[in-house]
């Protein structure tokens, strides 16, 4: 089983970017990751396999994103 992470972000232009900037200043890297459609207003998700996924939950949490679990994503 391989471990990803799921979370949401406001769905603005430059939501994600804020995202990434994030990861990318803890020097996590991202193997691959999917955007998923939600009916929930004003939020876009998305799935992404990291290098360190317990860590890349924990620096989400730390910037106020919100993650998401499997309930919320089916």
């Amino acid at each position: 089983i391989r471990r990803v992470n799921a979370f949401a972000i406001p769905d603005v232009p430059g939501g994600l970017s804020r995202v990434l900037k994030i990861l990318s200043d803890a020097d996590i890297s991202i193997e691959y990751m999917y955007a998923l459609i939600t009916v929930e207003a004003g939020k876009a998700y998305s799935v992404m396999r990291t290098c360190d996924t317990e860590r890349c939950d924990k620096v989400l949490l730390e910037n106020g994103i919100e993650l998401l679990d499997e309930k919320k994503l089916h």
